[in-house]
């Protein structure tokens, strides 16, 4: 059966040939690679012509931070089974075979993972624990937070007729996991087979935008529940209250900042979205001490039609 790597690539070619170059290691064949450039301005083309097995295709800037691309991509596939990879990732040669091993076993299934470690820019290994992931009937579990990487993920095609295909303006990878495992079991193999690279330039950098992507995905959820289920309200309210408690921390950290910098407006929008939020975060004794702190460092203010302004 052929396996279709779809690649999403936006100004990061030197990554994305050691990504190409990881896809071209594996034992497995048949592979088709698919990469969708998302208006790089960098070599990212140049890269990827330089492979007569990629098939390389190009489209404006949609926004999306890679969501787009990736779904361009997976839509131009043409293999049964989809390998997700990220530019910056790497795999390790035996990936897909693995992987196309238990689906032998297991066909079933409607999507195989594998653990993942980090790396650094350089490709060096790094010592810290990812995510686990876990096997079979896991929808529950994944409503209660993102259970695996992308780039370890692949998932047999013919399940988005069902499930659909994600939505790209929240976590595409999270909601595309969530989709597959409502109607089907997973797998993840426990070797450590993905790695990771963690920079400065990836969007996960990006905890505020991570948080309000995360809380759009759950409120969507809502019309894919189980019907009558309470585990699945349960599990979805849990982390919902979780991510809110997190976007009003993100919010109070900003607020204090633009405070001491005298950036009046952000300060008063910060603070607005600290209450939208969790009004609790503001109200905890140190919190409010720490406000209260903030604003007896600068010169004297007043709230004014929705502006914090200097008297």
């Amino acid at each position: 059966m052929m396996v279709s790597v779809a690649i999403p690539a936006y100004n990061q070619a030197n990554y994305l040939r050691e990504a190409i170059e990881s896809v071209m290691a594996q034992t497995y064949r048949p592979l088709e690679i698919v990469v969708v450039d998302d208006g790089s301005t960098d070599s990212t083309a140049d890269v990827c012509l330089s492979y007569k097995e990629v098939n390389y295709i190009y489209q404006d800037n949609d926004g999306t931070i890679g969501a787009g691309a990736r779904i361009k991509a997976i839509r131009e596939a043409k293999g049964e089974w989809i390998a997700l990879l990220d530019q910056d990732d790497l795999w390790l040669p035996t990936k897909i075979e693995r992987q196309i091993e238990v689906i032998r076993r297991r066909p079933g299934l409607g999507a195989v993972f594998t653990q993942t470690k980090f790396i650094d820019k350089s490709g060096k290994e790094l010592a810290h624990e990812t995510i686990r992931g876990k096997s079979g009937q896991i929808f529950h579990d994944l409503l209660k937070g993102n259970l695996f990487y992308a780039s370890s993920g692949m998932f047999r095609k013919t399940a988005l007729d069902i499930c659909g295909y994600p939505d790209i303006d929240t976590l595409c990878d999270w909601d595309l996991w969530l989709r597959i495992a409502r109607y089907f079991e997973v797998c993840i193999i426990d070797d450590y087979m993905t790695r990771y690279r963690v920079h400065d330039g990836g969007f996960s950098s990006d905890r505020s935008e991570m948080i309000d992507r995360s809380l759009l995905l759950l409120a969507r959820q809502q019309t894919r529940l189980h019907e009558g289920c309470a585990e699945c309200k349960k599990s979805l309210l849990s982390l919902e209250k979780e991510l809110l408690e997190q976007r009003a921390a993100h919010h109070l950290k900003s607020f204090h900042t633009n405070v001491v910098g005298m950036n009046n407006k952000a300060a008063c929008h910060h603070l607005a979205e600290v209450f939208k939020s969790d009004p609790r975060t503001f109200f905890r004794d140190r919190n409010l001490f720490k406000v209260a702190r903030s604003l007896a460092s600068v010169p004297v203010r007043i709230f004014r039609k929705g502006l914090i302004v200097n008297v």
